[in-house]
């Protein structure tokens, strides 16, 4: 990175381009009873080291790269003479913060909400990622978020609670730029093919399904259509509605209480139903009160 970006930059027209990097960040927890819970916890820890945020953090402070692994100890060490790395801006890919057992079998806590993709519905996770992050001091863009859900009953609530928390760090004066869903039809996974159900538009390779929007996506549809273009006056919004819904626009009291998020008020016609029930779409139009 640190070459190439050096080298872009004396190119004619290259001290103006604004190059940057992305992360996946992504945390573990551990879930289990006794010896199986150390031994998750231990499971948890190397796990999130080899997704290498902790190398990434400590490279981008101080331009020291060391990448270890269990037993072997440093794999890989580099340190930039020039210190920190040079970065115009900062990309969070940022998905879940999976719940492991001591033996790598994904799970949840008690009170949250599975995707298809067998890590739970975490929206702190991603302010959490925006104030780790911003100790970079470069502005930062959500690069890629977003839910595999193939019934299409769970959409609204993460993009709603997900959502929300870039307002929340918009409103605590974080510098976010921009938000970038994963993503807009249906897509071939690595892993997975085309079973997993990410678009806001249905696609099947098939052809019988062709760029049909979903229910659910409306919910995004409806934040960038209400909420306004520029940064400044997004800000200000963010911070109108935490006078009204709370520090963190209500999204992980309610979760907590009740395990659901009330994407329009209160009223019950407005309602996504959380873990216990199947969650449930009734006329949902997503909003916050300070939006009107």
């Amino acid at each position: 990175h640190t070459a190439t970006y050096r080298a872009l930059k004396v190119l004619p027209g290259g001290a103006h381009a604004q190059i940057g990097l992305v992360h996946h960040h992504i945390t573990f927890a551990a879930q289990g009873k006794g010896i199986l819970y150390s031994l998750a916890a231990y499971m948890a820890k190397w796990t999130e080291y080899l997704w290498a945020w902790d190398v990434i953090d400590r490279w981008m402070m101080t331009g020291e790269f060391d990448w270890k692994l269990p037993v072997l100890g440093s794999w890989i060490k580099y340190q930039d003479p020039a210190g920190k790395p040079p970065c115009d801006w900062w990309g969070v890919n940022y998905y879940s913060r999976p719940v492991v057992s001591w033996w790598l079998q994904p799970s949840a806590m008690p009170t949250e909400i599975m995707t298809d993709m067998q890590y739970p519905i975490y929206p702190q996770g991603l302010y959490d990622a925006i104030k780790r992050s911003s100790r970079y001091g470069i502005p930062m863009y959500i690069t890629e978020t977003g839910i595999a859900d193939s019934l299409d009953d769970r959409r609204a609530l993460f993009i709603d609670s997900y959502f929300k928390e870039v307002m929340r760090a918009l409103a605590d004066g974080y510098d976010v730029r921009g938000f970038y869903y994963w993503t807009l039809v249906d897509n071939f996974e690595w892993a997975t093919g085309f079973t997993m159900k990410f678009g806001l538009y249905a696609w099947e390779p098939d052809g019988s399904t062709d760029r049909v929007l979903r229910d659910g996506a409306k919910a995004l549809v409806r934040f960038y259509k209400t909420l306004p273009d520029d940064i400044a006056s997004l800000k200000a919004v963010s911070q109108a509605a935490q006078k009204t819904a709370g520090a963190g626009l209500g999204v992980e009291d309610e979760i907590e209480r009740e395990g659901v998020v009330y994407v329009s008020g209160r009223d019950e016609t407005h309602v996504l139903h959380g873990p216990r029930d199947k969650v449930s779409e009734r006329g949902v139009t997503v909003g916050i009160a300070a939006l009107g």
